[in-house]
């Protein structure tokens, strides 16, 4: 999952569970054994009926083994009607709920992301909400985020991930969940290419791991600040930056390949530089005016036209200042001269 000791946000194959840097298949479909501990259900397993229990472990069972669909099936059918008609029917508000995120994680791990969009804005799961631990509001938040990513809604996924990290900061404490908030808004937008967005929250991740020293969280700001940068075509920066992550990489002793990402990523951008400026010397030669002047030009012309249209058929000759001006009949009469 994760690749070198270097670096521990290299993180898994996308739409599945093991993305979520927060949260796992083992943590998150774990049976409710051990209920009152891990608060899953606050009111303890007293409060639940047996076979609504007994239907959760089996469902958890199945996602554990990677069985996506069967684990959704199971989680749809938790509340079909009881074998014994005698047993009376009993669960708690948390619980209900967390049924509802079970489905939206499985759905997730079946790349039906669209689905699971609807179960984390269903009304069960709002309702239910403010009844879980601040841990399961976060991996609310968090993972309804990652869903709003993969469909490329950055500012909804924006809002989602930013109150997780929220949660994650300022009432948990939890500088790792923080760190993991901030990675995958710059990897959603990196994604969806919204490169001012990106520059933008490049600035903020920096930020906020000088605030809370965080160095790991700096260098990824840094390293997403350069695909910001070369999406921008502010070339120099992108440079800049690109040597820097390699240096720092070099003396981490990281990875060959991620070393060499980094170094394909400054060749890249140094052919860029040698093609713009390339372009930029053979307009020179051929005496063209850039782009922007042309414009320009093209710009004030109509107003030129107007003007010589205007002018046309008149005596464009000025009098001298002082001076009061003469037509052809003063010439031709004298009249207007002054007598010596």
């Amino acid at each position: 999952m994760i690749e070198g000791s270097q670096d521990r946000w290299i993180i898994g194959p996308l739409g599945r569970t093991a993305m979520y840097g927060c949260w796992s298949a083992q943590k998150f479909n774990e049976g409710l054994r051990g209920i009152e501990e891990r608060r899953h259900c606050t009111a303890g397993v007293g409060m639940i009926s047996p076979t609504l229990i007994k239907r959760f472990n089996e469902a958890a069972a199945l996602a554990r083994e990677g069985k996506h669909e069967e684990a959704l099936k199971a989680y749809e059918n938790m509340y079909a009607p009881f074998e014994d008609p005698k047993e009376t029917r009993v669960e708690t508000g948390e619980f209900l709920g967390t049924v509802e995120m079970r489905k939206a994680y499985c759905l997730m791990d079946l790349g039906r992301y669209k689905d699971a969009r609807k179960v984390f804005e269903s009304d069960i799961l709002q309702a239910t909400l403010g009844q879980f631990s601040n841990e399961t509001i976060y991996d609310h938040y968090f993972s309804f985020g990652n869903t709003l990513g993969n469909l490329g809604e950055i500012e909804n996924m924006d809002r989602a991930l930013t109150k997780a990290l929220s949660i994650a900061s300022e009432t948990l404490g939890d500088l790792k969940r923080s760190e993991q908030c901030w990675y995958w808004i710059l990897f959603w937008a990196k994604k969806a290419e919204k490169w001012q967005f990106l520059e933008t929250r490049c600035v903020n991740a920096h930020q906020f791991g000088v605030n809370n020293g965080s160095m790991m969280l700096q260098l990824r700001a840094g390293e997403f600040g350069c695909h910001a940068y070369r999406g921008l075509g502010k070339l120099d920066k992108a440079e800049r930056g690109a040597r820097i992550t390699i240096q720092r990489y070099r003396d981490a002793k990281a990875p060959r390949n991620k070393i060499q990402e980094w170094e394909d990523f400054l060749a890249d951008i140094l052919r860029l530089q040698e093609h713009s400026s390339a372009k930029k010397g053979e307009l020179r030669v051929k005496g063209v005016k850039p782009p922007v002047a042309e414009m320009k030009m093209e710009a004030e012309k109509p107003a030129q036209d107007e003007g010589k249209r205007k002018g046309a058929g008149r005596d464009r000759r000025k009098p001298a200042p002082g001076k009061k001006r003469t037509t052809a009949r003063t010439r031709l009469t004298g009249r207007g001269r002054k007598k010596n």
